[in-house]
């Protein structure tokens, strides 16, 4: 139609002197936690005016805008405060009235769009009453990775701006996530904490900095992390447990202390699927001293591409293990360093 901003189909309405139309949706916003935006286009001829443009909270109507003339296509977009996000009750109308005794008194709405945050930031400087970036603090602006994962809905890519962070990350029965820094040498996670592994019958005698339970498409991305304060006998830093997902282009370091003095369980990455298939890709990553480095388990298919896994210190461990059901892929990876026999039977490490 050549009256529609794309010359497909839109909305137009005619409305007689002293009459009106509206048009009037309810939809549901549940599981869009972050806060929602309302966008689309509107025309106006003759006399035709939008009395109001509002959406419904709940309890009442809240004007976007009122009294609306223009003859020219204009678009319109509405970040929406948080009583409009995880609504059921949402709804959005438009009332287009004829106020003069004219016949081209013409309403025309196209590209409605109501939609939820999918991208938000994180950013150790951000608080409830700084500027963050323009952004709005807890919608899309957070000043930890946990508390960006907690209120993401998914489908969400969770930004980290450059800052050092001193948490664990707990991500259970979510599904495509995505944990991505924006400057791998400047975004840097310095555990001081862990999570239980709290499944099967481990409880709290194994533990991990980052832990991702029962999830799917689970992405870790472009981050710099540091064992040190969480590294020992089952301290795991990255835990897959009956899910899937990538660990790509990130460099962790500092899981490695000496078998000699008892430790042979520091573990880098712990991979596990014990009731079906689940696949993770270990990709582009740079892991320096990562104690045992990776183990898969059970139904696990890990993958390993382009890494770089090496030890500098003395240290028995491997560097990629595949265990009981486990399968998998390494290719064009480079494994050095994993020369230090072990302290039991000398037997030597291997890659």
């Amino acid at each position: 139609n050549a009256d529609c901003i794309s010359g497909g189909y839109c909305a137009i309405t005619n409305v007689p002197w002293k009459q009106f139309s509206f048009l009037y949706a309810n939809i549901s916003t549940e599981g869009y936690t972050h806060g929602i935006i309302v966008e689309y286009d509107r025309k106006l001829s003759g006399a035709g005016r939008f009395e109001y443009i509002s959406w419904f909270n709940g309890n009442s109507w809240i004007d976007l805008e009122n009294d609306v003339a223009g003859s020219t296509w204009q678009h319109k977009s509405f970040n929406l405060p948080l009583t409009a996000s995880n609504n059921p009750n949402f709804a959005i109308r438009f009332k287009c009235d004829g106020w003069y005794s004219t016949a081209t008194q013409w309403c025309r709405l196209d590209n409605i769009n109501i939609k939820g945050i999918t991208e938000v930031w994180v950013d150790d400087d951000y608080c409830p009453s700084c500027s963050n970036d323009g952004r709005r603090w807890e919608y899309d602006a957070f000043n930890t990775i946990q508390s960006a994962v907690e209120t993401s809905m998914n489908g969400t890519t969770i930004y980290v701006n450059s800052g050092i962070y001193r948490e664990p990350i707990n991500i259970t029965c979510r599904a495509n996530l995505a944990i991505v820094g924006v400057d791998k040498g400047n975004v840097v996670n310095d555990f001081n904490n862990t999570y239980c592994w709290n499944t099967a019958s481990y409880g709290c005698s194994r533990k991990a900095a980052i832990r991702v339970v029962s999830s799917s498409n689970i992405s870790i991305q472009n981050i710099t992390f540091e064992g040190g304060e969480i590294t020992g006998n089952w301290g795991t830093m990255f835990f897959f447990w009956d899910s899937d997902g990538t660990i790509k282009d990130n460099y962790a370091y500092n899981m490695s202390l000496p078998d000699a003095a008892g430790y042979y369980n520091e573990v880098m990455g712990y991979l596990r699927s014990p009731n079906s298939a689940k696949n993770v890709l270990i990709s582009g990553n740079e892991f320096k001293n990562p104690g045992r480095s990776f183990v898969c388990n059970d139904y696990q298919n890990c993958t390993f591409i382009n890494n770089l896994i090496y030890k500098t210190s003395e240290d028995f461990g491997y560097g990629i293990e595949l265990g009981s059901l486990a399968t998998g892929a390494a290719i064009n990876n480079t494994i050095y360093g994993y020369d230090t026999k072990a302290a039991s039977d000398s037997s030597t490490s291997a890659a």
